[in-house]
């Protein structure tokens, strides 16, 4: 549901950055009520894009998640 939400908001003004950070976050929730392991960047592909375009539209808050799931060490 929340992810249905968070892209509702994010069509009605695709500038909103915290929408997508918001929704990036519930990706990676999703993810972790569906498995029981650590995710790749390829299982959290849409979150990393999520947490990307929060951050290019100003969204300081989005930074460390793209460390810490969408950046392969």
């Amino acid at each position: 549901m929340a992810i249905e939400d968070y892209s509702t908001a994010i069509d009605l003004n695709s500038d909103y950055a915290p929408a997508y950070k918001n929704r990036g976050i519930a990706l990676i929730n999703q993810y972790f009520l569906e498995n029981d392991k650590q995710p790749t960047i390829d299982d959290v592909e849409d979150a990393c894009e999520d947490f990307a375009q929060a951050f290019q539209l100003g969204d300081e808050s989005a930074k460390p998640y793209l460390f810490k799931y969408c950046i392969d060490e």
